[in-house]
């Protein structure tokens, strides 16, 4: 399966991002929770970051971003990019998004903590 990363823009800041769920060739795995209970450490940026997504083989398309709050709200974030813009508020931030290719998709989150 594919993998996903993201780095702050102008930084050497990384962010791993996890997998939640994926339906690629025969597997299927539809995550234990929702997304914002990932086990995920979140990564320390700095207020109003610019965090830019890639992954180690292009994908066919680029799904939604969106930024999660619990597990019933989430807020979808353009995504012409493949860039989010983290707010100005300090906290724990949670983003997830999908991309698809012929094997099929993977669904990623990554958690930043604006400080």
């Amino acid at each position: 399966m594919p993998t996903s990363t993201a780095h702050v823009e102008n930084t050497d800041i990384a962010i791993l991002a996890k997998y939640h769920t994926y339906r690629w060739e025969a597997e299927k795995d539809y995550g234990d929770s929702a997304a914002i209970d990932v086990d995920v450490e979140p990564v320390v940026i700095p207020p109003h970051s610019k965090i830019v997504i890639s992954f180690d083989r292009s994908p066919k398309k680029i799904g939604t971003i969106q930024e999660v709050f619990n597990g019933k709200e989430a807020v979808v974030l353009d995504n012409s990019k493949n860039e989010i813009l983290v707010p100005y508020s300090e906290g724990i931030h949670t983003y997830y998004y999908t991309a698809e290719w012929s094997e099929g998709n993977v669904a990623f989150v990554i958690k930043v903590e604006v400080k």
